[in-house]
């Protein structure tokens, strides 16, 4: 599986509450190839930057696929 492994969640973050769990491989994100963090940094940015609200996550868990999405944090004022 080529992705990103989730290491540690915040059990008050919005990925736990979507169901996200350590071990957890992100494949894609907004369907672009979750390949490293520093590309998923980069296109966590883009969205935010773009306005978007949330982000699109492909998950793998042990051949288990799914979508989740994930609201991004708002923008300190």
């Amino acid at each position: 599986v080529t992705g990103v492994v989730i290491t540690k969640i915040n059990m008050d973050s919005e990925a736990a509450e979507k169901g996200l769990l350590e071990g957890d491989v992100i494949v894609e994100i907004n369907q672009q190839p979750a390949s490293n963090p520093a590309k998923m940094q980069e296109i966590l940015d883009a969205a935010s930057k773009s306005g978007r609200n949330s982000v699109l996550l492909l998950i793998n868990r042990q051949g288990d696929i799914r979508f989740v999405a994930v609201r991004l944090k708002a923008a300190p004022k």
